[in-house]
């Protein structure tokens, strides 16, 4: 770890110094400012990546999905890449990374990316500097690597065939049967060996003419049979035929040889006399002790009678330690024996390919398959069993492999808060996970294997099937936005993204899509939006009503002035008192502007809410008139908060005029207190408050109600739903302003249609949670 002091003079020499270095040399190397998200690169690097300065050299954040680096890369790497940068940068963990970064040429390039945080005093990371390098020279050898390995799997699957594949005379490839059939080690032992070699010397001038034949002719030539030297000196009859075959764009010889040894032997002994019986019952276990497969025998209680040699590579026994050894004490697990039993019944006598888990003889599982039959008698009469056995662990292992990567695909998907589904180059649906169930309303059930053409009406079905095909085509990666209703007919805003699906060979085999819902993120930057736009009202009107409050007090001062000058004349007073009081109002007004603003002065005192409200009532009696009852509720223990009392009382007067106003024909004022806790950060986040204790007054009514529409802005300057002259539009925009001054926040509630009127509620932050002497109002 890297640590820097906090003078700037140094770390910008250092850092300038770095740059020319790294210039110098012609690496790959980059400097990211964390401060100031600048990102440099080196000339080296931007050579690397196919991208100029000025496409490089950036200002970005890491959190940023769209940020100029992460942009570029994999899909199936991006989150890993920046999570890994993440964890460097706050826990310290090495930052070394392999990665795949898309070309402006469209190609991707595979990176090697290090890189180290270097931190100040405090251990704080301030910037991180590291090296990328080219490597997908080495992918491309590792691709290679993995075909050569399914290759050769494939050529072990066949049977029990010599195979191998040479190039100029020299063996490049082969299966393990042929390895080990020459008396070898391992198929790399064989490859690199000439084929002459092999070859009895009888057999060298003939296979020299053949090899030419084919190269030239181009024609697969005659089945012929020869004699094989293996690696021990011993001699190998094989029928073989060869072809011309292309290696690596190279002309080739492909040859499969089948070991005609026993077959030859065999039929030469049945030629011979007794003695020559004799011999080949000898050959007939030495058959058996070089088989690759292992021969088993066992009587009818299922005790091992005979076991081929090969038994010992297969379970680490010899063949003398299990003659006698019931087979079931083999199998790993404890009913295996019986499992097998019922399988070979079901089979009739003659089961194939049957494969169980036994225990090897250091207690490691070996998976087998089995081909076993009914061991008859000279009568007829069943002995017992037999059979032979293949290792098949590998492909076994690999298959659990395979399956367990599955499960954890299958994990990723279904806990996904995103919809997810996948769909083949004819469009049928292969995959959907149990969000796309719950959002949408069908199962997996109903769309696998169909179109979308089954599934949605046509006008729909053609819309999606022509997004998939250009996702496809342009083999590109696309992003919309639109608005879906759910199964339970909610409205949801949906980001839809689509890629192409590739297989192990990069090759394109269908188009995914994820369907995340930021119905709350949209949301919310609609709240950040009408507050940003409150906020940029506020100043407005302050810096306005400030400036009018000065030209107020010089009207006002000349107009005192002008009579002191004209004392005694009636009709001049008479027009200046005029004049004063219409300047008084319009301070009024421009104190209400204030009071949006958040510029007036307030004198806060502690307040008890409800002693507050039954000290107001018999004035809104008065104010309201006999048409409208007033009706108020509070708890006794409610919490005590802090506020200018009569910018408050102002406030519970306004609201209280604002709803008598909506009652022209009568009706019920509610006047309520409650102790309110806000502990949901959301909650908090939409009410624009901080979560804490809160003293709540709310002020509700029976009248018409305010209109959706307008809701968004009742609490603007001048902004009302009253009739020309009668109301200025000030008189909410001052309760929102004082409810802001004062740390809390006011909210509004009304409907048309129900007929359930206004409800506005204050929150003004509580002092403490002890309860108030004072009693509760009802």
């Amino acid at each position: 770890m890297v640590r820097l002091n906090n003078k700037n003079e140094p770390v910008k020499e250092a850092t300038a110094q770095f740059r020319l270095v790294a210039w110098a040399t012609g690496s790959a190397i980059w400097d990211w400012d964390l401060e100031s998200g600048e990102f440099w690169s080196s000339p080296g690097h931007q050579r690397l990546f196919g991208r100029g300065e000025d496409e490089l050299v950036e200002h970005f954040d890491i959190e940023d999905e769209d940020n100029p680096w992460a942009a570029h890369h994999h899909l199936d790497d991006r989150n890993r890449v920046v999570q890994a940068v993440r964890d460097h940068l706050e826990h310290d963990t090495p930052y070394d990374i392999e990665y795949r970064y898309r070309l402006p040429s469209g190609a991707y390039i595979w990176i090697h990316s290090v890189g180290r945080a270097v931190r100040n005093s405090h251990g704080q990371p301030i910037r991180m500097v590291g090296t990328n390098s080219d490597i997908t020279a080495r992918k491309q050898a590792e691709v290679e690597l993995r075909e050569r390995e399914e290759r050769r799997t494939t050529l072990a699957d066949l049977s029990q065939d010599l195979i191998w594949i040479f190039t100029d005379g020299v063996i490049v490839d082969c299966n393990d049967y042929a390895a080990h059939a020459l008396g070898m080690e391992s198929q790399e032992e064989l490859v690199g060996t000439s084929v002459l070699s092999l070859l009895h010397p009888d057999y060298h001038e003939m296979a020299r003419l053949r090899f030419a034949q084919l190269l030239e002719q181009g024609v697969q030539t005659p089945s012929r049979e020869i004699r094989l030297i293996r690696a021990d000196g011993t001699v190998l009859i094989a029928e073989t035929k060869a072809c011309p075959y292309s290696y690596r764009g190279k002309p080739s010889i492909l040859a499969i040889a089948r070991d005609i040894t026993e077959r030859k032997n065999s039929e030469r002994a049945l030629l011979e006399s007794e003695q020559a019986v004799r011999a080949s019952e000898a050959l007939y276990r030495n058959i058996l002790d070089n088989m690759v497969d292992t021969f088993f025998r066992t009587d009818k209680e299922g005790s091992i009678v005979m076991a081929s040699a090969s038994v010992d590579e297969l379970l680490g026994y010899s063949s003398e330690e299990l003659i006698g050894r019931n087979l079931g004490d083999l199998y790993a697990e404890p009913d295996g024996r019986n499992t097998y039993i019922q399988a070979f019944k079901e089979s009739g006598g003659n089961i194939r390919g049957y494969e169980i888990a036994v225990r090897h003889k250091d207690g490691h599982i070996v998976w087998v398959s089995t081909n076993s039959r009914a061991w008859m008698g000279v009568n007829g009469e069943v002995l017992g069993i037999e059979g032979t056995a293949r290792d098949t662990t590998q492909r076994k292992q690999a298959e659990m492999a395979f399956q367990e990567s599955e499960e954890r695909f299958r994990g990723i998907i279904e806990n996904s808060p995103a919809a997810i589904f996948l769909k083949d180059l004819e469009g049928r649906f292969q995959l959907v996970n149990s969000k796309f169930e719950e959002w949408y309303g069908v199962s997996a059930a109903e769309v696998i294997g169909k179109t979308s053409h089954d599934i949605y009406p046509k006008e729909f079905a053609d819309l999606y099937v022509g997004q998939d095909q250009k996702v496809i085509a342009a083999d590109f990666t696309c992003e919309r936005e639109r608005d879906i209703p759910f199964a339970d007919d909610t409205l949801h805003t949906i980001i839809i993204t689509k890629f192409p699906v590739r297989d192990g060979t990069g090759k394109v085999v269908g188009v995914g899509t994820i369907n995340t819902d930021v119905t709350a993120q949209r949301e919310a930057q609609e709240r950040l939006r009408q507050s940003q736009k409150m906020e940029a009202v506020g100043q407005l009107t302050g810096g306005i009503a400030h400036d009018f409050n000065n030209l107020l007090a010089v009207i006002m001062g000349n107009l005192e002035l002008i009579g002191d000058h004209v004392e005694g004349n009636g009709a001049v007073n008479e027009i200046i008192e005029r004049g004063l009081k219409a300047s008084e109002r319009g301070a009024t007004l421009t104190q209400r502007l204030l009071s949006f603003s958040r510029k007036q002065a307030l004198l806060p005192t502690p307040i008890d809410l409800n002693k507050l409200i039954l000290d107001m009532l018999d004035m809104l009696s008065r104010s309201l008139g006999e048409t409208i009852e007033i009706h108020c509720e509070g708890p006794p223990d409610l919490w005590q908060c802090r506020a200018d009392q009569s910018q408050l009382e102002n406030a519970i007067l306004n609201m209280s005029i604002n709803s008598r106003d909506a009652m022209p024909d009568g009706g019920v004022l509610m006047i309520t207190t409650v102790n309110f806790v806000l502990e949901d950060e959301a909650e908090a986040a939409q009410l624009e408050l901080e979560p804490g204790r809160y003293a709540m007054l709310s002020v509700s009514d029976t009248g018409t109600g305010i209109a959706e529409e307008a809701l968004s802005h009742v609490f603007e300057p001048f902004f009302t739903t009253k009739d020309v002259g009668k109301g200025s539009g000030l008189g909410l925009s001052m309760v929102y302003g004082f409810a802001k001054q004062s740390g809390g926040a006011v909210h509004i509630d009304s409907e048309i249609e129900t007929a359930a009127g206004t409800v506005i509620k204050i929150y003004l932050p509580a002092l403490s949670g002890q309860a108030n002497e004072a009693a509760s109002t009802s």
